[in-house]
C-alpha cells in the first residue's frame, strides 16, 4: 500500500482529513482484483492508502481512487453540481438515501455508512437448504426498503420478490438481492444531506445507487482481472435538469505513479493509463510492476439513456453527434444510449489545465473545456488558447484508433499521444464524461462501465493493445449477458420452488416501477415485449426462467403494455413507468 504524498499540495489535502475518515467500506475480492468499495463512491482508497490490487496477490495497485461527478442546469440555467476528488477541502456526498433533513447525520450518516457485500455462492447454499442454513447476514441486511416516515423512498435496492407481496422478507419468503456476477458490493449515497464543501456546487438532490461486481473465472483472463461498476442516478428533487453530464474521474497510479501516460480510444468508449518508460520501478512506499508492464483501462459498456424521440437514431460522426453510442440503428426505437462525450487529463496544479477548484471548473471539464472555459484543442498538451488555427477536440490523446476522427467532428488529424505531444510522463488523473441529457424531477438514468487490466513483459504499448482486446471481449460478454462462468443477472428461480407456488401464474412486480420489473411466467420459455402507447416495441427479452428481470430504466415516464407470449400462452398487463 502507499500514501498519496507525492507533492506538498497533496500532503496538505490529506493531512486535513481526520474529520472525514473513510470507515464503512468493504472489498470486492471475488477474482484477481481486490478493490476497496466506498459508501460514497470515492473508491479504492481509505483516504490514506490506495487499494486497487491487480493482480491482487502481488499487492500492487493500478488506481489510486475513482469516483463520479454530476452536473446540470435547472430551469433558470443555474448550475447544480456534486463532485469529489480527494475530499481535501470537505465533501459533497453522504452515505444513504435522500430523506427529510432531520434524517441526516453527515458526514457518515449513522447506520448508512456501509456497503452490502453479497456472494452468489452463499445465496445458493442457503436456498438449496433453507431449513438448515440461514441466509447470509448481508442478505438479511439488504437495503431493500427505506423508512417512509423519514422521507425515504419505500423501495431502494433491487430484490427478487418470490411471492410478489412487495416486501423484502428473506427469512419467511426466500426473497433475495437482485445482484450481478459472483460477488456484488452495493452502495447508496446522496448529495442532499450537506452543503457541498468539496466542489462548492449547488445541491442537485440526487440519490445514487451503485453496484460493483465481477466474476471468479480463472479460465478467462480478461474477466478474472475485471471489475464491473453500475450506477443509477435518481432525481429526488423538484428540479428539472438539462445539459446534465456525468463524469467518471480517476487518479491512475500504475504502481510507481510518477512514470505514467494516459490515452483514449473513442470508438471503444475506452480511456486508459500505461507506463511511460520501460520499467515500473518501486518508488518509496510504492510497489512497481517492474518489467511486467501494465495497462489499466476503463470502458463504458452502456451509457446514459437518450431522451425518447420515437426514432431509431443513426450514429453520427459530427462534432455534436454520437457515433460511439449504444442501440444506434438497431431496429428498436428509443433504446439509444450515449457513448463517451469527452475525455481530458489534467495535471496536479492550479493552472487552467490543472485540478478543478470550484463547481464551474468541474462542469467545464465535463462539457469539454479547460477550467478557464477554453475548449480543448488537438495536439501538444491540449491547451492552446492563443492559436486561432487550433482544432477543437473532445478526446485527449485519442491514440491511433480514432480512424473516423469523431473527437474532432470529422476533421482529419495526425496521430496524437503524450509522446508525440512532447509531454513527460508523470502522475495522471482525468475524467471521461457522458451527456448531455435531461433529468426531470422524479426521473432516473443509469450507466455501466468496467475496469479492465492487462500486462505484457517489457512492452508497454503491447500491454495497451492487449488491454484493448480484453475490453472488446468484456463488451461482448456484457452484451450477451453471459460468460463461461455464469450469467450476469443472478437468478435462483429454480431453487425457490416458485414453480409450485401461486406465483406460477403470470405477474409483474413492482407496478408502478422506475428501473426494472420482475415478470413471473408459467413456463421458462417464450418472450416478453413492452410497447409504448403508439404500439412501438421498446423492450423485448427472451424468457429462460420462471422469473425474469427486465430493465426498463431507459423508458420515459408513462403507461406501457407488457405482453408475454409462449405458443398459445398469452398474457398482457399495463405497467406504469415512473
Amino acid at each position: 500500500m502507499k500514501l498519496k504524498l507525492l507533492l506538498p499540495t497533496v500532503f496538505i489535502v490529506l493531512s486535513a482529513q481526520p474529520f472525514n475518515a473513510q470507515t464503512g467500506y468493504d472489498y470486492f475480492d471475488a477474482n484477481n482484483v481486490e478493490a476497496l468499495i466506498s459508501p460514497v463512491a470515492n473508491h479504492f482508497w481509505d483516504y490514506n492508502w490506495n487499494h486497487y490490487y491487480v493482480p491482487k496477490n502481488d499487492l500492487t495497485s493500478s488506481i489510486f481512487t475513482s469516483t463520479i461527478w454530476i452536473g446540470g442546469l435547472d430551469s433558470a440555467n443555474q448550475l447544480h453540481l456534486a463532485a469529489e476528488r480527494f475530499r481535501g477541502t470537505g465533501y459533497d456526498y453522504t452515505p444513504g438515501p435522500i430523506g427529510d433533513s432531520g434524517s441526516y447525520s453527515p458526514p457518515s450518516n449513522g447506520v448508512w455508512d456501509r456497503v452490502w457485500k453479497v456472494n452468489k455462492a452463499e445465496i445458493e447454499a442457503w436456498l438449496l437448504d433453507p431449513q438448515n442454513i440461514s441466509p447470509p447476514q448481508s442478505v438479511i441486511d439488504w437495503p431493500a426498503h427505506g423508512d417512509v416516515n423519514l422521507g425515504q423512498a419505500a423501495n431502494l435496492a433491487p430484490f427478487i420478490d418470490v411471492n410478489g407481496d412487495g416486501q423484502y422478507n428473506p427469512l419467511s419468503d426466500l426473497d433475495y438481492p437482485a445482484i450481478k456476477g459472483d460477488q456484488a458490493v452495493y452502495f447508496i449515497f446522496n448529495d442532499d444531506a450537506a452543503v457541498h464543501t468539496e466542489s462548492g456546487g449547488d445541491i442537485l438532490g440526487v440519490e445514487i445507487h451503485g453496484m460493483a461486481y465481477g466474476f471468479d473465472c480463472p479460465e478467462d483472463t480478461a474477466l478474472n482481472h475485471a471489475l464491473f461498476m453500475e450506477y443509477t442516478i435518481l432525481n429526488r428533487s423538484t428540479n428539472d435538469y438539462h445539459d446534465l453530464y456525468l463524469g467518471s474521474w480517476t487518479d491512475f497510479d500504475l504502481g510507481n505513479a510518477q512514470d505514467d501516460f494516459v490515452g483514449s480510444d473513442p470508438l471503444r468508449n475506452l480511456v486508459f493509463a500505461y507506463n511511460g518508460d520501460a520499467l515500473d520501478e518501486d518508488a518509496g512506499w510504492q510497489t512497481g510492476y517492474q518489467n511486467n508492464l501494465p495497462a489499466q483501462g476503463i470502458r463504458l459498456l452502456n451509457g446514459l439513456r437518450m431522451q425518447n424521440d420515437a426514432m431509431d437514431n443513426l450514429p453520427s460522426a459530427s462534432f455534436g453527434g454520437n457515433y460511439n453510442g449504444f442501440g444506434m440503428n438497431d431496429g428498436v426505437v428509443d433504446n439509444e444510449r450515449l457513448g463517451m462525450h469527452s475525455f481530458r487529463y489534467h495535471r496536479n496544479s492550479s493552472q487552467p489545465d490543472g485540478d478543478p477548484q470550484i463547481a464551474q471548473d468541474y462542469y467545464n471539464f465535463m462539457i469539454g473545456n479547460w477550467k478557464d472555459g477554453v475548449p480543448m484543442t488537438y495536439g501538444g498538451n491540449g491547451y492552446d488558447p492563443n492559436n486561432p488555427l487550433a482544432i477543437e477536440c473532445k478526446f485527449m490523446y485519442p491514440d491511433s484508433p480514432d480512424s473516423l476522427f469523431i473527437g474532432t467532428g470529422g476533421v482529419v488529424t495526425p496521430y496524437w499521444d503524450e509522446v508525440s505531444g512532447g509531454v513527460p510522463s508523470g502522475d495522471r488523473r482525468g475524467v471521461f464524461s457522458v451527456g448531455p441529457i435531461k433529468l426531470d424531477a422524479g426521473a432516473s438514468n443509469s450507466f455501466e462501465m468496467v475496469y479492465v487490466f492487462a500486462q505484457k513483459m517489457n512492452d508497454r504499448t503491447g500491454a495497451v493493445l492487449k488491454m484493448k482486446d480484453y475490453s472488446d471481449h468484456l463488451q461482448d460478454l456484457y452484451d450477451a449477458r453471459t460468460t463461461s462462468c455464469g450469467d450476469f443477472d443472478v437468478d435462483f428461480g429454480y431453487l425457490t420452488g416458485i414453480e409450485n407456488s401461486a406465483l406460477s401464474e403470470f405477474s409483474v412486480f413492482p407496478n408502478p416501477a422506475s428501473d426494472a420489473v420482475t415478470v413471473t411466467t408459467e413456463s421458462s420459455s417464450g418472450q416478453v415485449s413492452v410497447y409504448n402507447m403508439k404500439g412501438q416495441l421498446v423492450v423485448q427479452k427472451a424468457i429462460n426462467s420462471l422469473i425474469t428481470l427486465m430493465d426498463i430504466s431507459h423508458l420515459e415516464s408513462g403507461i406501457y403494455s407488457l405482453e408475454y407470449l409462449n405458443g398459445d400462452q398469452y398474457h398482457q398487463d399495463k405497467i406504469v413507468v415512473q
